[in-house]
């Protein structure tokens, strides 16, 4: 099973959602995120894969759920989800 994060970026009454550009995901909108690296703290995790795929720096500020996601021709995904919010515009 492979750990990815992903961020709920939000600023006022905006979530920030980016168009995904590989498969199996190629064409759907879903927030930043991507694969946790050895020994990486989820929240610098969540800051450098949403700074890596959208130029923005972020306050990370909690973990928001964690769940197992499943797919057919994919493998197993740990997904963890944390709340942050934007604080560089780019």
């Amino acid at each position: 099973m492979r750990d990815i994060v992903c961020g709920w970026i939000r600023k006022e009454d905006k979530v920030l959602l980016v168009n995904r550009l590989h498969e199996p995901w190629k064409g759907y909108y879903g927030p930043p995120g991507g694969g946790l690296e050895q020994g990486e703290d989820l929240k610098d995790a969540v800051a450098r894969e949403v700074g890596e795929e959208t130029g923005l720096k972020v306050d990370v500020k909690e973990k928001i759920a964690t769940f197992i996601v499943k797919y057919k021709s994919f493998r197993r995904l740990r997904c963890t989800f944390s709340d942050a919010m934007w604080s560089v515009a780019s």
